[in-house]
């Protein structure tokens, strides 16, 4: 079974209107399913909208000693590949 999403309002003729790039997709000779997907509530989209700028808001202060860990493995990574500092003198040859 094919998916379409779409957003939408109801009209206040108790209608909803299909995008025409939607509608484009569908032949008029086909039988639709059609499921409406709404918020229970406006506090709902109220919480909704709260985690979203909570995940993108960044690392909290007290994760910091994850921020330091992820850092600590990266500068280890960038060690030529050895585990350990590019070093001058043992370079010389």
């Amino acid at each position: 079974m094919k998916s379409l999403e779409l957003d939408a309002h109801l009209n206040p003729d108790s209608t909803l209107t299909v995008p025409a790039d939607v509608a484009a997709q569908i032949r008029t000779d086909q039988a639709l399913h059609v499921i409406l997907a709404m918020p229970d509530s406006e506090e709902d989209g109220d919480w909704n909208r709260f985690a979203i700028e909570q995940f993108f808001a960044g690392d909290d202060p007290g994760d910091i000693v994850y921020s330091a860990e992820r850092s600590a493995v990266s500068r280890f990574k960038d060690l030529n590949g050895t585990g350990r500092a590019a070093d001058a003198s043992r370079t010389q040859g």
